[in-house]
């Protein structure tokens, strides 16, 4: 059985969502289609970037430039979190490896703790996260790190290992 994982910029609101289904079952009667995200912002090419897992996304991946890293924010999710395009599992060879990192994105320099859930920082309080895509994303817990800072997707980011 055939899997076509779909994602879109549709959104929920009208037919097409399902019109696109009904053509991938009318060339693939026996695929199986999963939706993977379809509330894309309209035309936004680094959206939902969770598909960077399946497929390579249309966007570049960090660079290490001396004690650095240069990245970007891929995009802000519902609750404003900003995904960077950063690999959280090459954070020990990009030279991300310490337990704070010191992130500079717009005008902002902050010094940011590495967790592994919400929890491990107080409520308000920033921190990087592994996302469930692999990506690491700054957050603030139950707030948001988009609203905070400013920030949206396209912004650069600077991000070393805080001494």
């Amino acid at each position: 059985m055939a899997i076509v994982c779909f994602t879109s910029d549709f959104g929920l609101d009208d037919t097409w969502v399902g019109v696109c289904h009904a053509a991938i079952i009318t060339e693939c009667p026996d695929a199986r289609v999963v939706d993977i995200a379809l509330g894309i912002a309209p035309y936004d090419l680094r959206g939902e970037s969770i598909i960077a897992s399946l497929v390579p996304g249309p966007f570049g991946l960090c660079e290490r430039k001396d004690d650095h890293v240069i990245g970007g924010v891929l995009e802000s999710d519902r609750f404003g979190s900003l995904r960077l395009n950063v690999p959280s599992g090459n954070l020990e060879v990009l030279g991300l490896s310490g337990d704070t990192l010191e992130i500079a994105i717009g005008h902002n320099t902050l010094k940011v703790p590495r967790g592994l859930t919400f929890s491990d920082v107080g409520e308000g309080e920033p921190m990087v996260v592994a996302d469930s895509s692999g990506w690491l994303t700054l957050a603030v817990n139950q707030g948001s790190a988009s609203d905070r800072y400013g920030i949206c997707a396209g912004a650069r980011v600077v991000l070393r290992t805080s001494l």
